[in-house]
C-alpha cells in the first residue's frame, strides 16, 4: 500500500511508463544525484555520438569508394572486351569489302594452293588467319573472368569467317546485356560486402578489415561505458548491415540526447520505481495502465477479484478424494523405494568393486575380499579412505562416525561430501567440528538447546552455527508415540511441539508411581530403597505378543545411583540369583542403565525412573541436592528423561507427600516445581482420576505462565468463524479446542456431532506440510467420530457467502 501511495502523485506528475530515458542504466538513478546523473549522461551521450558519427562517415566513405572502384573495374573490362569485338567486326567488314564474297567462303586446300601463285589469295589467307587469332584473343579474354554467361563453340575452325561473324554478333549482344546490368551487379556486391567477399582484383581487403575492427572496438567501448541497461550486440557480417546497425545506435543516442530535457522530472520517478520490489512494480504498472481516479480503491477491488481469480487453480483443493489418492500413492511409493534404492546401490557397488578389482587386485582382497578381516587387521582405516575412497563410498554411501573419527580418518580422503549431518550438536564442542565445514558441500546441524548438557559453556556447535547466521528451522511436528497425557505434560512443562500424531493410548494404564520412602545418602549419592524397587519392577515386565522383551531403560538422577543399580544387576547375573534369566534376556534386548543426561538419543519402550533424592535423616530433612534440578543443566536433564518413554513409565521417588504441594507452588525453583507436579500427576493418572490430573496440568500451566498450545489466528480463520456464527448457537464454535488429546484450530460442536475445520485442507499449515501426517491424524479423528472438513481459502475468496452456506449445511446435516 505504501508503494501505491508514493507512486500515484509521482506518476501524475510524469504520466508514462515508456519514456525513452527508460533505456538508461539503473545506476544513473540509484548511484548519482539528479544533477550528477544528468551531467554524466550528457557527457557520455555526446562522446559516444561523436565517435559513432565519425565511424558512420567512414563506413559511408569506404562503401562509396569500393562501389566506385568496382564499377570502374567492370567498365574497364567492358571497354577491353568491346574493343576486341569491334576489331573482329571491322576486320570482317574490311575483308568483304576488299576481297568480295571469296573472303567469307570457308578455307580450303585449293585456296592455300592459289595463295602460292596469287597475291590476292595470299592476302585473303593472311587476313583470315589474323581474324582467327583475334577471335582466340577475344575468347581467352572472356575466359579469364567470365563476368557473364556465353558459350564459345568447341572444335571450331577459326578460318570460318561467316561463323566467326555470327558468334561475334551473339557475343556483342551478351556483352551489351551485361553492361546494362553492371549497376545492379555492383549494388548486389556492395550489399554482400565484407572482408571475405572483396573482389579479387580490388585492393580493399585490409581497409574493410580495419573498418570491421573499428566497429567491434566501438561496440566494446560503448558497452564498457554502461550508459544503457542493455548491452549492444551485433552479428552483422556485411558492411551495409553494420552501417545500418550503427545508424540505429546513432538514432538511439540522438533520441536520448533530445529527451534529456525531461531528465530532472524523470529522475524522481525512475529512482522511486527502481526502489520498488518486483511485486510492487507489477501492481503499480497495472494501475498506471488503467489510470483510475482512486488508486487504493482500484487496487483493493482488483486484488480481491481479478488477481485472485487469475491465480485460482483446482490443484489447490485438497478434498478427500485427492488426499486419499495422494496417501495411497505415497504408501505404494514407500514400499517400492527401499527395494529400488537397494538395487540402485547394489549396482553401483558391483561396478565400483569390479573396477577396483581390475585396477588393484591386492587392495580389493585386502579391504573387500572374503578374507578381508584377516588381511586388513594390521592396516589403518585412513589408508582405505586415502587410497580407495571412491570404492568405499560406492559400497557404503552413508558413514556414521564421530567428529574425532571424521578428523583422523575420513579427512584423509580429501573428499568433499555432498551432505554431512551432525546430530546432538548441542553437546558437541565447536572445536571438535571445525573440520566438518571443509568436508561438506552442505552441512546440516541438528540440536536442541533444551537438551544441552553443558549450558554454561556456550561453546557447542549448535550455538556456534547460530552465531554465524546459519538459517535455523524448528521442527513443527512431534512424532513421539507416547500416551496422550504424558505428551501433554511435556508440552506444558517443557514446551515440546503440540502438533503431533496422537497415539490413542491413555497414561492411566501405563503409569506406575511409588513413594518408596527411601533415604538419600548425600555422601554416596545413592538411594538403596529406590534401587531395590527398580530391580523389583524388572520382574513385572512381560514379553510382547511377538515373544520378545521390550526395550527397557533405567534412568537415575545421579551417576552413583546408576552405578549402584548396574552393579546389583551384574551381581545377579554373575551369581545366577533368582530372576537372572529375565535380566539376561532384557540385556540382550537393549536393557540399559543411565544417568538422565545419558538418555539423549535413546528411546525406550519402558522407562524406570529413580528420582533418587529424598530425606537424609529421621527428622524429615530434605536433601539440598534436590536443587540441582533448578539449574539449567538439571532442568535440561529432566527434560531429556521425561521425553524418552513410548509405552510405559515407572517412577520411584522418596519425596514425602506433604512436600509435594510446597515444592510445586514455587515457580522460582522451576526444576523442583516440575518434578513435584510430575509425581502428583503420575499418582493421579495411576489412580485413573483424569479430572484431577487435568486440573493438575492446568494449575501447572497457570503457574509456569507458558503460552497456550494453539494455532495462530489468521484473517481467513476469523472470516470463516464470523461467517458461520449466524448458523450456530453460542458455544458451538470453539477456537484452539482440545479434541481427543489433540489441539485443533476450530471445532464445531453441534450436539453429539463434532467437526473440525481444516483450513486450506491441512490441520497444521506450514511451508512444507506433511500430508502423510495429516492423513494419519484424520484417520485418528475418523475412528473417534470426529469429521474433518476441508475449508479452502481459494473458494472463499471467490464467494464467501455461498461457501459459508455450503459449509454450514454440511456441518448441520
Amino acid at each position: 500500500m505504501a508503494a501505491i501511495f508514493d507512486s500515484e502523485p509521482l506518476f501524475r506528475r510524469f504520466p508514462t511508463l515508456q519514456h525513452p530515458l527508460n533505456r538508461l542504466n539503473n545506476t544513473v538513478f540509484l548511484e548519482h544525484s539528479s544533477t550528477d546523473g544528468l551531467a554524466w549522461t550528457e557527457t557520455q551521450v555526446k562522446s559516444l555520438l561523436q565517435k559513432a558519427t565519425a565511424l558512420h562517415h567512414r563506413y559511408i566513405s569506404k562503401t562509396n569508394d569500393y562501389s566506385e572502384a568496382l564499377l570502374d573495374h567492370y567498365e574497364q573490362h567492358y571497354f577491353e572486351i568491346a574493343g576486341l569485338t569491334k576489331r573482329i567486326r571491322d576486320a570482317v567488314e574490311d575483308g568483304v569489302q576488299h576481297f568480295g564474297p571469296d573472303f567469307e567462303k570457308p578455307a580450303s586446300a585449293t585456296e592455300k594452293l592459289y595463295g602460292v601463285f596469287s597475291d590476292r589469295y595470299k592476302q585473303i589467307s593472311e587476313a583470315k588467319q589474323q581474324l582467327g587469332e583475334d577471335y582466340e584473343v577475344l575468347r581467352r579474354a572472356y575466359g579469364q573472368r567470365k563476368y557473364f554467361d556465353f558459350d564459345f563453340p568447341q572444335n571450331f575452325d577459326v578460318r570460318n569467317i561467316k561463323k566467326i561473324a555470327e558468334i561475334t554478333r551473339g557475343f556483342e549482344d551478351a556483352l551489351a546485356s551485361w553492361r546494362r546490368r553492371i549497376p545492379g551487379i555492383v549494388r548486389e556486391d556492395v550489399r554482400r560486402l565484407n572482408a571475405k567477399s572483396i573482389h579479387a582484383e580490388l585492393d580493399f581487403r585490409e581497409q574493410i578489415k580495419e573498418l570491421e575492427y573499428a566497429m567491434d572496438v566501438f561496440i566494446e567501448e560503448f558497452n564498457a561505458v554502461g550508459l544503457y541497461g542493455d548491452t549492444l550486440k551485433h552479428e552483422m557480417l556485411t558492411i551495409p548491415k553494420r552501417q545500418e546497425f550503427l545508424e540505429e545506435v546513432i538514432a538511439r543516442l540522438e533520441d536520448t540526447q533530445f529527451y534529456l530535457r525531461d531528465f530532472q522530472d524523470f529522475y524522481i520517478w525512475q529512482r522511486h520505481w527502481l526502489k520498488l520490489s518486483p511485486p510492487e512494480q507489477q501492481v503499480v504498472r497495472a494501475l498506471c495502465k488503467i489510470k483510475p481516479r482512486n488508486w487504493v480503491a482500484a487496487f483493493e477491488s482488483w486484488y480481491l477479484h481479478h488477481f485472485l481469480q487469475n491465480v485460482y487453480s483446482p490443484d489447490l483443493q485438497w478434498d478427500e478424494d485427492t488426499r486419499t489418492a495422494y496417501h495411497a500413492d505415497m504408501e505404494q511409493l514407500a514400499r517400492l523405494m527401499p527395494a529400488q534404492i537397494s538395487a540402485h546401490w547394489q549396482a553401483r557397488k558391483y561396478k565400483a568393486l569390479k573396477a577396483l578389482k581390475s585396477a588393484d587386485a591386492t587392495a580389493f582382497k585386502t579391504w573387500f575380499g572374503k578374507t578381508n578381516r584377516t588381511l586388513s587387521q594390521d592396516r589403518k582405516a585412513d589408508e582405505l579412505f586415502e587410497k580407495h575412497i571412491e570404492s568405499l563410498t560406492e559400497t557404503l554411501p552413508a558413514l556414521l562416525v564421530t567428529p574425532q573419527v571424521a578428523l583422523d580418518v575420513v579427512q584423509a580422503s580429501n573428499m568433499v561430501y555432498d551432505l554431512v549431518l551432525v546430530d546432538e550438536a548441542h553437546n558437541i564442542p565447536k572445536q571438535e567440528c571445525y573440520h566438518l565445514f571443509g568436508l561438506a558441500k552442505s552441512l546440516v546441524v541438528f540440536g536442541d538447546a533444551k537438551q544441552d548438557m553443558t549450558p554454561a559453556a556456550e561453546d557447542d556447535l549448535l550455538e556456534f552455527c547460530k552465531s554465524l547466521g546459519a538459517p535455523a528451522h524448528a521442527l513443527e511436528y512431534q512424532h513421539q508415540d507416547s500416551p496422550e497425557e504424558w505428551l501433554r505434560f511435556n508440552q506444558i512443562a517443557f514446551g515440546t511441539p503440540f502438533q503431533r500424531l496422537p497415539s490413542g493410548r491413555s497414561a492411566s494404564d501405563v503409569t506406575v508411581v511409588t513413594n518408596v520412602e527411601g533415604h538419600y545418602d548425600e555422601n554416596t549419592g545413592t538411594n538403596e530403597e529406590e534401587a531395590r524397587q527398580i530391580i523389583d519392577w524388572l520382574n513385572l515386565i512381560e514379553p510382547t505378543p511377538a515373544k520378545t522383551y521390550p526395550v527397557v531403560g533405567i534412568a537415575c538422577s545421579t551417576v552413583e545411583q546408576r552405578d549402584l543399580i548396574a552393579g546389583q544387576l551384574l551381581k545377579i547375573r554373575q551369581r545366577k540369583a533368582a530372576g537372572h534369566e529375565k535380566i539376561q534376556q532384557l540385556h540382550l534386548n537393549g536393557l540399559g542403565v543411565y544417568q538422565f543426561a545419558e538418555l539423549q538419543g535413546q528411546h525406550v519402550d519402558i522407562l524406570l525412573l529413580s528420582i533418587t533424592h529424598g530425606l537424609v535423616d529421621a527428622h524429615g530433612t530434605l536433601t539440598n541436592h534436590l536443587h540441582f534440578w533448578n539449574s539449567q543443566l538439571g532442568f535440561n536433564q529432566l527434560h531429556v528423561a521425561l521425553t524418552r518413554a513410548t509405552q510405559r513409565i515407572y517412577i520411584a521417588h522418596s519425596i514425602p507427600p506433604g512436600l509435594h504441594t510446597v515444592l510445586a507452588a514455587n515457580k522460582n525453583f522451576i526444576g523442583t516445581c516440575v518434578l513435584s507436579h510430575l509425581v502428583t500427576f503420575g499418582e493421579l493418572m495411576q489412580q485413573g482420576d483424569r479430572t484431577a490430573a487435568e486440573e493438575q496440568l492446568e494449575h501447572m500451566r497457570a503457574l509456569l505462565e507458558y503460552p497456550e498450545a494453539s494455532y495462530s489466528t489468521s484473517e481467513f480463520m476469523q472470516e470463516v468463524e464470523y461467517a458461520l456464527q449466524p448458523y450456530f448457537l453460542t458455544g458451538q464454535l470453539h477456537r484452539n479446542a482440545l479434541v481427543e488429546g489433540v489441539v485443533v484450530p476450530t471445532l464445531v460442536h453441534g450436539g453429539e456431532h463434532r467437526s473440525l475445520l481444516l483450513y486450506d485442507g491441512v490441520l497444521a499449515p506450514s511451508a512444507l506440510p506433511s500430508y502423510e501426517w495429516e492423513e494419519k491424524v484424520q484417520r485418528y479423528f475418523a475412528k473417534r467420530t470426529v469429521e474433518s472438513v476441508p475449508t479452502l481459502s481459494v473458494q472463499w475468496w471467490k464467494s464467501p457467502r455461498q461457501e459459508a452456506r455450503k459449509l454450514a449445511a454440511r456441518l448441520l446435516r
